[in-house]
């Protein structure tokens, strides 16, 4: 999913809420403007609920080559036998 909003906001980050990005609950924020990471950082520390993960933590995640979901692929479930 990160890749495919990716694919279509030029602005994107990622929130965690345990801080870990395996087996947990994350957050996608999408803008066409640009995010003020430190803007959101205070936010989210003010809240105490979430972290935003770091711009290469989250490149990282993504991969190389990561899967776009589009329509050719719909329903989802087409992707357990895809060759990808």
């Amino acid at each position: 999913e990160l890749a495919t909003v990716a694919s279509v906001f030029e602005h994107v980050a990622l929130l965690t809420a345990n801080g870990d990005l395996v087996g947990g609950n994350l957050v996608i924020l999408a803008s066409h403007a640009p995010i003020d990471a430190a803007d959101l950082t205070t936010a989210l520390q003010d809240q105490g609920a979430m972290t935003l993960v770091p711009e290469p933590a989250m490149r990282a995640f993504l991969g190389a080559d990561p899967l776009v979901l589009t329509d050719d692929l719909a329903p989802v479930d087409q992707l357990l036998t895809s060759n990808r």
